[in-house]
């Protein structure tokens, strides 16, 4: 049997992270952000995450021959 786990640690130490991206979409995202109570680093942060899980999970369909 196996058993997979998808852990999020909270307390992870974090990394600075240098990125080119167009002006224009860094003010809408920042603003947009600001609407929800967010930071720019957090959304990128979050979907940086959603993207490791999405990773997780496709390899875990594979591994159970779920994939089609």
């Amino acid at each position: 049997m196996l058993l997979y786990v998808y852990v999020h640690d909270e307390a992870a130490s974090k990394r600075k992270l240098t990125l080119s991206v167009r002006r224009d979409l860094i003010d809408e995202v920042r603003r947009a952000a600001l609407s929800e109570g967010k930071t720019l680093s957090g959304i990128v942060e979050e979907y940086l995450e959603f993207l490791a899980l999405e990773s997780w999970i496709t390899r875990l369909a594979e591994d159970l021959e779920l994939a089609s």
